[in-house]
């Protein structure tokens, strides 16, 4: 949870530095084609991307709490082993870790959308960087694959 924590700080310390240079009314969403087809003003589009950027993640995390409570459904291979009681504190463990960094993860990524909104907005007309955008998706698309392999491989091989 301490690597979720300084992601997030970090990020919202990203997210409201970078976001001086925005204009008064920021191209805030984009088409397919990377043209802009939503605006929103400064200062609703800062709150907007703090509370999603940070928020989203949060939430995600703090919803691990839910796995102490001895009657959760966890749908884990092997889980008559891992939730054991000899097991069951360790296991639960390792899944909290494991959905904090997931929040950090998707906390990075959304502070990434975000510097592309302002890369974006630095042009006229503003224009978000579909190649950027399409490759730091594929990076975080990337990184799930190899969280999840992680987290269910680890369950492998005890019955």
């Amino acid at each position: 949870m301490i690597l979720l924590a300084i992601t997030l700080l970090a990020s919202g310390i990203f997210i409201t530095t970078t976001s001086a240079e925005l204009p008064a009314m920021v191209a805030s969403h984009f088409a397919a084609s990377g043209m802009p087809n939503g605006f929103m003003p400064h200062d609703a589009y800062v709150r907007f991307m703090l509370a999603f950027a940070l928020g989203v993640p949060l939430l995600v995390a703090l919803s691990s709490v839910a796995l102490k409570n001895p009657n959760a459904r966890i749908n884990i291979p092997n889980r008559h082993y891992w939730l054991a009681p000899a097991h069951r504190a360790e296991t639960i463990a390792y899944l909290r870790r494991h959905i904090a960094w997931f929040g950090a993860l998707m906390a990075l990524f959304l502070a990434y959308v975000h510097w592309l909104v302002v890369l974006a907005n630095r042009t006229t007309p503003a224009i978000l960087p579909s190649t950027e955008f399409k490759t730091g998706l594929l990076v975080f698309l990337m990184a799930i694959v190899l969280w999840a392999i992680t987290m269910v491989g680890k369950f492998f091989g005890r019955s």
